[in-house]
């Protein structure tokens, strides 16, 4: 970040910021000094309009290659350098599996191995093959690390709603007996729900040809439906909306996942081998349907001067190829489509190189077959309709059931001719700024059509259905040269501007005006600088995560937005008139978004002038400003583009602006967005509070805090110092979300640890545990960490001592999801003294220095004694802190004695289990009590859960909770299915306890010192 490092625009505007800029600070009489203007902002501070929804901030994310060059498949894992640059923009949500990709997407390809994968049907490939290595879990987990809202796009292409059905179970349902596929989940190394929570049914439904079965005839008794035939868009509204019939007729075949069509890789041709198998493209085949098979080529047409007259043989269905002789037949499933066929003995082998076509029927279903078994399985989740045309929405009419419509209201593309602008003024490098004027008029027409089309669909519908906007951008469609490395080049290089950045916020603006619940822009990440797919409309680059002027918008908007919006108004705004497709339109120059956290008060502006600064009073009524931080996107061109070369062109230049006063004026550069987060005026009263902290007085300084209903989300920040991220479904009641830096905390110090950030203390008013675990971020001091490692801890109230979580470092920060409130810091430990060092001589394990008056002083002493605990390389026994997956796996196997055979282990990570922990886990392992990630990966170092240790000492004992009373947990409905039956049964021999305020805690990570007493009281419970 630099401070107006960039010329702007305008004479006026250059002198301006001249004077007023002294030390990266602007002060009062500066500003009072700028040019004088009738323009007036006024900010309402206290008129709170509605919240902000977090979906606001989010973009289209797509699976396919690697999930376009973010996913490392080597590490499974997402590149630290683009992780670190998409942590930094700060987006809140991402769209999977993607747009037009989605509608071919099996999820049920994209789980488990990788190796073991099948692949896709990619139309981004021209149908053709690939496997899903950033498939549905890697995606999922990935949101769930960052918090992200994550709507989630079915593919109607080629699905239907039983495996819709599947889909919402294996990502929302628990994992037990009465959810297979959510076992299925927690076998592949998530045993806790996801919480998906928004659903679109398939993308772009009837446009650019993304119909797929509903582009075959339909099949009906009903003349008036036959009669759709002939109208290809009312067709697909219809059998989209209602289900149907159709008929293919010599459709061409292909593979399980290849469907290209076309030389040299025409999947419908023979390849001339024995016992080949082609497939329909639109299974299930009618039972008892005619098929009709056949095997040739296109010839020459006389009569239209081309080769397309069909010449072939058709072959015959046969019941089984085993029994039937040299003849030209094959074998029919009528489920999967499959049209096998023989080997030259039994059936004969389709000649290469020729066609192999099909004509048949098949039936599938509507929206609103889909609703009710989708729904059937979580009532909490919203579907979504892809199709936002008018016919569409009559078609769906008042009676299929559907919770809201996706619009992509692309600029740059007309749809359908109902609203708006239809524009038409070509790009010209000459005139740059005509261009931008039509494309923010096409911009206000493109909001015009969402609302329009919003109302029409609740007209229609009789029901309060609201849009959701999963794609936006401005689709330029003219490449344009440029120079790189001395090379000419061709892109679409406009789509990745300053201009059509500002197109873009114009657009959020009015979402965020319009109480939306989504608008994500296309997309997160593209290769840009490949002639054959350049999609600078991204906001990053494949291949160098170059961030775009767009990724650097969206930070403004992520870092300064409130939870809230208030209501700002422009009196006396300056206007453009421009002349855009023959016809004089007004622009108007400025625009405002105002929102607001507790004291934090937030004011985004827009400038749409190309040309000129705009000079405006702002009133902040209800509030009295002390000082401002100012942002500002801008460069000197609006056809600026960031490149490899020149990564900054268009970048964030920052400074403080000094107010003490409810009124200033300022100049909005020419082509900008300007950001203010307003820091209040102190008052002259101080403000503290005695809390808990082992009955110790600790002072607080102000804190943050949020409203959330029932079953929302919300986020609540103290700065950048501290945020809580609260999922879709984790709270049961409406609550009151508080953070508070905590200060004279020496008494909550300890010397075994360096603490290396501040003590947060986070507090709900209501009781109980989270329903789902909440994403807690803090700031670490990256100076005092040095080369040790960071760690969250929370404190323990009653035995006054800090509790290790772990977490995720990303630069400063350090990420950990937690399922109850109290105090939290990061401490940084060892490096070195964190490796586990394998004693065996009791005598040597009696002398650690950090268990003397500890509660579990004579539980730990009793393990060492038993040869099934063992310290650090440093003398520590480190009894409060997190245990790993290799230090319990060791710890229960040698406990019982487990006798089995030692085997190599071929998980892929095999090299990362210490060898002092190796033969244990090769024994547990092969003894089936704990296994490894879908991945294939152990992860020896990963903490493990109180629930999963249950369910581990439950397995090895063989225990049942059959006949017995379930525990009385408070938080008992937190407890995972998977888990629930093992943790009653531990607890009811008495190996495993709750802790403070009878609370299980099922998702915190288990002490050393916890599990040596799970272990003692293991060993006391099992069968002699």
């Amino acid at each position: 970040m630099q401070s107006f490092n960039k010329s702007v625009s305008g004479f006026t505007s250059l002198l301006l910021f001249a004077s007023m800029f002294v030390g990266g600070v602007m002060t009062p009489q500066a500003v009072a000094a700028a040019e004088a203007s009738s323009t007036k902002i006024t900010v309402e501070a206290n008129n709170v309009l509605h919240s902000i929804k977090p979906g606001l901030f989010g973009v289209n994310h797509r699976y396919f290659v690697n999930g376009v060059g973010m996913w490392d498949p080597v590490t499974k894992s997402v590149y630290a350098e683009f992780d670190k640059k998409l942590a930094d923009i700060g987006l809140k949500s991402l769209r999977y599996p993607g747009g037009t990709t989605a509608n071919l997407f099996w999820w049920k390809r994209s789980i488990g191995p990788v190796d073991q994968r099948l692949n896709e049907v990619n139309p981004y490939l021209g149908n053709g093959p690939e496997k899903a290595d950033f498939g549905l879990d890697e995606a999922m987990r990935y949101s769930e690390k960052h918090g992200f809202d994550t709507p989630y796009v079915y593919n109607v292409g080629n699905g239907n709603p039983q495996d819709a059905a599947e889909l919402v179970e294996y990502l929302n349902s628990p994992a037990d007996a009465a959810h297979p596929w959510a076992m299925k989940r927690a076998q592949n190394g998530h045993p806790a729900p996801y919480n998906i929570k928004t659903f679109e049914l398939g993308n772009e439904i009837n446009f650019y040809g993304q119909n797929y079965w509903m582009s075959g005839q339909i099949i009906s008794q009903d003349p008036a439906v036959l009669a759709l035939n002939s109208n290809s868009d009312l067709k697909t509204a219809y059998l989209y909306a209602n289900g149907g019939t159709v008929k293919f007729t010599q459709q061409k075949t292909g593979l399980i996942d290849d469907w290209r069509e076309t030389d040299p890789t025409d999947a419908s041709k023979s390849d001339g081998k024995p016992n080949q198998v082609k497939y329909v493209k639109y299974a299930p085949i009618d039972a008892g349907s005619q098929v009709e098979v056949s095997i040739g080529n296109n010839m020459y047409n006389p009569a239209t001067g081309k080769n397309d007259l069909w010449q072939a043989q058709n072959w015959t269905q046969v019941s089984n190829l085993a029994v039937t002789g040299a003849t030209y037949s094959f074998e029919l499933d009528y489920t999967t489509g499959a049209i096998k066929f023989g080997d030259g003995t039994h059936g004969n082998i389709p000649a290469a190189g020729k066609e192999i076509k099909v004509t048949y029927q098949t039936t599938h279903a509507g929206v609103g077959e889909y609703y009710a078994r989708m729904k059937a399985v979580d009532p909490t989740i919203k579907i979504y309709s892809s199709m936002d045309q008018s016919y569409a929405i009559a078609a769906l009419g008042n009676t299929v059931p559907y919770d809201g419509i996706v619009i992509h209201p692309y600029v740059g593309i007309k749809k359908e001719p109902v609203v708006g602008l239809s524009m038409t003024t070509p790009y010209d490098p000459n005139n740059v700024a005509k261009y931008h004027y039509a494309t923010m008029l096409d911009s206000e027409a493109r909001v015009r059509e969402v609302k329009e089309i919003a109302h029409s669909s609740a007209t229609v519908s009789g029901r309060n259905i609201k849009p959701i906007v999963t794609e936006f951008g401005q689709h330029d469609g003219e490449s344009k040269t440029y120079q790189e490395n001395g090379v000419t080049k061709t892109a679409l290089l406009y789509e990745g501007s300053l201009g059509a950045t500002l197109q873009t916020a114009n657009m959020l603006m009015h979402f965020i005006d319009m109480d939306l619940e989504y608008a994500l822009r296309h997309s997160l990440i593209d290769r840009w600088f490949e002639n054959k797919s350049a999609v600078p409309m991204a906001l990053f680059d494949t291949y160098t995560f170059l961030p775009s002027a767009s990724a650097y918008m969206y930070k403004m908007f992520t870092h300064m937005s409130g939870a809230n919006q208030v209501k700002s108004t422009i009196d006396n705004n300056p206007v453009r008139t421009v002349n855009i497709d023959n016809q004089d339109q007004n622009i108007s120059k400025l625009m405002t978004v105002a929102s607001r956290t507790d004291n934090d008060l937030y004011m985004i502006v827009l400038n749409q002038d190309a040309t000129d600064a705009v000079a405006s009073a702002v009133e902040l009524s209800g509030y009295k400003a002390q000082s401002a931080e100012v942002w500002t996107l801008n460069s000197d061109k609006l056809e600026d583009i960031n490149t490899n070369e020149k990564p900054n062109t268009v970048d964030i230049d920052t400074s403080v602006l000094a107010i003490n006063s409810n009124t200033f004026n300022y100049t909005y550069p020419a082509h900008s967005i300007t950001a203010f987060k307003f820091t209040a005026a102190q008052s002259t009263g101080s403000h503290s509070s005695s809390r808990g902290g082992g009955g110790a007085s600790v002072n607080t300084q102000p804190s943050n805090s949020i409203s959330i209903a029932a079953g929302a989300s919300g986020k609540v920040s103290l700065g950048d110092e501290a945020s809580v991220v609260i999922p879709e479904g984790a709270l049961s009641e409406a609550a009151q979300i508080s953070i508070q830096k905590l200060e004279l905390t020496d008494s909550l110090k300890t010397d075994k640890m360096k603490l290396i950030s501040p003590i947060f203390e986070i507090s709900k008013n209501i009781n109980g545990n989270f329903k789902n675990p909440v994403t807690l971020t803090l700031q670490l001091d990256a100076a005092l960490l040095r080369d040790n490692l960071a760690s969250i801890f929370y404190y323990d109230e009653s035995a006054k001592t800090w509790v290790e979580i772990g977490g995720t470092v990303s630069g400063t920060t350090i990420t950990a999801t937690v399922d109850h409130f109290t105090k939290f810091a990061v401490f940084a430990k060892n490096k070195e003294a964190s490796k586990p060092e394998d004693k065996s001589k009791p005598s040597e394990s009696m002398n650690w220095k950090d268990i003397q008056g500890h509660w579990a002083q004579a539980q730990i002493e009793d393990g060492a004694s038993k040869g099934i605990i063992n310290g650090y390389s440093d003398g520590s026994f480190l009894p409060d802190h997190m245990i790993t997956r290799a230090e319990f796996t060791l710890m229960i196997s040698r406990a019982l004695h487990l006798q089995g055979k030692t085997e190599k282990l071929a998980f892929s990570d095999a090299n990362q289990i210490p060898s002092w922990a190796l033969e244990g886990v090769s024994s547990a392992v092969n003894a089936g009590w704990i296994t490894g990630y879908e991945d294939n990966t152990f992860r020896p170092d990963q903490p493990i859960s109180r629930a999963e240790i249950a369910a581990i000492v439950g397995r090895a004992l063989k225990l049942s909770d059959n006949n017995l009373t379930k525990p009385s947990f408070a938080d008992e409905a937190d407890i995972p299915s998977w888990a629930k039956g093992y943790v009653a049964a531990a607890t009811a021999k008495g190996i495993v306890n709750g802790r403070s305020a009878n609370l299980f805690a099922p998702n915190e990570r288990a002490t050393r010192a916890e599990v040596v007493v799970t272990v003692i009281r293991m060993l006391q419970a099992a069968p002699q």
